[in-house]
């Protein structure tokens, strides 16, 4: 237990001080997050130039779809839409 203890604060040690590492991590629990309410990322761009990130359902014929229009703020306002989505 004191092992597990240990190695859990030097990995937090190492992760605060990074800030790559702590991206790579934000990142893959999106990615989990999108993996696990069966999301596939999409970028569209329009004929204007303006690119979309868009995730679609892996079931989109059955599923309705949803427009969700919010801030120019990215941050928790689309962890909780992935949270959400399943």
């Amino acid at each position: 237990m004191a092992i597990r203890l240990l190695m859990l604060a030097a990995t937090l040690v190492l992760l605060a001080g990074c800030e790559s590492s702590q991206r790579w991590v934000y990142h893959q629990g999106m990615d989990f997050e999108k993996w696990r309410a069966g999301l596939e990322e999409h970028t569209v761009s329009t004929d204007d130039g303006l690119r979309w990130r868009v995730l679609q359902s892996s079931d989109a014929d059955q599923a309705p779809a949803v427009l969700l229009i919010h801030g120019l703020r990215v941050g928790n306002d689309s962890d909780e839409i992935l949270q959400k989505a399943h």
